[in-house]
């Protein structure tokens, strides 16, 4: 608007000035009209639609097709996010919730085509431990608002990172997770039989850089863990 009250207000006298200005906005309005189209093109690939499977839903579902069906979140860069969310004091261990919603969004649309538990999605959590306000319920507390915004029962795998093992002990924070990894399951005392009463939160644990003596620590304290990047 402002481009074209500028242009408005130029003399004719100015030819080149004007000019100038006109193809300018002529560049700014192209590229809000690209914008415009990408964001519909990923809203679209939220509908319940099949039909509406467009853009970067096609591409998962080709590679799922193919049999490539367990998704990393990351991004172009690691971590993927501001260093004001990464070290800030609010400790939200949400810098991949974007993400997360995409490639759940993809899993709930495969699965509902081609059957249940065909996607895994593995996410990340990198606390700030170099705050006074972190405390492992913090790790928790972050794995129950993934499921939320995520709209799981259960996260196929949690991977940490852990930015400094000589400041602060990990080994509290991996119990509290090993702890998501139990099933809550109740015992007939008669029968013997199990019944499960709801699936545990987090299927299993990953280790992200960590070096040999803490995965050792982990392994040694009981820690189950699945994989190591």
């Amino acid at each position: 608007m402002e481009l074209e009250q500028l242009i408005d207000h130029t003399p004719d006298k100015d030819s080149e000035a004007k000019e100038e200005l006109t193809n300018t906005l002529a560049e700014k309005n192209d590229l809000f009209a690209e914008v415009e189209g990408k964001l519909t093109e990923i809203k679209g690939s939220y509908e319940s639609d099949p039909l509406a499977l467009v853009g970067w839903m096609n591409t998962l579902f080709a590679l799922a097709d193919a049999g490539i069906t367990s998704f990393d979140v990351s991004g172009p860069a690691f971590p993927h996010c501001p260093l004001h969310q990464l070290f800030g004091e609010a400790n939200s261990l949400d810098m991949y919730s974007g993400v997360e919603k995409m490639l759940a969004t993809f899993k709930r649309r495969y699965e509902l085509e081609r059957g249940p538990n065909k996607i895994q999605i593995f996410t990340k959590l990198i606390p700030n431990i170099f705050t006074d306000v972190f405390s492992p319920k913090l790790v928790t507390d972050a794995v129950d608002r993934c499921l939320a915004r995520m709209e799981l029962q259960q996260l196929d795998l949690v991977q940490i990172l852990w930015w400094d093992f000589q400041e602060k002990d990990i080994i509290p924070t991996l119990k509290a997770l090993k702890v998501l990894t139990l099933d809550d399951a109740t015992v007939n005392e008669e029968t013997g039989e199990v019944t499960v009463n709801s699936l545990a939160k987090v299927r299993a644990i990953g280790l992200l850089n960590f070096p040999y003596r803490a995965i050792l620590d982990a392994l040694q304290q009981g820690i189950p863990v699945t994989s190591v990047q």
